[in-house]
């Protein structure tokens, strides 16, 4: 352990510490030697890298992974704080959930449609995923009123334009009032996506950055899926 804290920060990277439990199912919680076992390595690795350990853990029948940061307290005193999802990078990206700190959004009688089409698990996965739609002209404000109204519980939406007097024949839910006053085409988005969402408690936010600036790059890297939705 020692010589791969000393080669991660050597690097200007951090540590990983992997375990499986190869009978298990869905997310683990740590054992007692789990515990021990990541909390001995916990402040050697932050002391030398800056960087808080992360230890993961492999539930073997289903291949869910769980994972936490041990990046509160000090010395023997360290303790971790749960990661709220895994993202598996494959032929798919694939999301494995910490249900206890993200629990599943309770399905309605309005989400029954929707459901049926893909089923509860699916449903389960997506109604958590943090989604960014970019553009919130024509087709990307379309494409985040219907997410909105299929129960997603978080969409950001990232556009730097404002309302214009020729945006008004496809732009939904715009007024000539929004295009008189210059209104940002975020502003609209928030209010239809509000106007839509099914979601108890739905998290609707938006950003007037452009995903080619470093500031919105940052922004698209804090979602689990991105809908580039760009048109004139």
């Amino acid at each position: 352990m020692l010589r791969a804290t000393e080669i991660a920060a050597n690097t200007h990277s951090g540590v990983v510490v992997l375990h499986s439990h190869p009978r298990a199912t869905r997310w683990q919680s740590m054992s007692g030697p789990d515990r021990d076992a990541e909390s001995s390595y916990a402040n050697l690795a932050r002391e030398l890298t800056g960087l808080p350990l992360v230890g993961m853990t492999l539930a073997g029948r289903d291949h869910t992974w769980s994972a936490r940061h041990w990046d509160t307290g000090v010395g023997r005193n360290i303790a971790p704080s749960a990661a709220h999802n895994v993202r598996v990078i494959g032929a798919t990206l694939d999301l494995s959930w910490n249900d206890q700190a993200v629990p599943v959004p309770r399905s309605t009688r309005q989400h029954r449609r929707t459901v049926s089409c893909w089923g509860g698990a699916t449903q389960a996965d997506l109604t958590r995923r943090r989604i960014l739609v970019v553009g919130a002209g024509s087709v990307g404000l379309d494409v985040a009123v219907r997410l909105a109204a299929s129960g997603l519980t978080s969409i950001t939406v990232m556009d730097f334009d404002i309302v214009k007097e020729h945006n008004l024949d496809r732009l939904i839910g715009a007024t000539p009032r929004d295009a008189a006053l210059r209104r940002a085409k975020t502003h609209v988005a928030h209010r239809e996506l509000l106007r839509n969402a099914i979601a108890a408690n739905a998290r609707i936010e938006i950003s007037d950055l452009s995903i080619c600036e470093p500031e919105g790059l940052a922004v698209a890297l804090d979602h689990d899926l991105i809908f580039c939705c760009v048109d004139r």
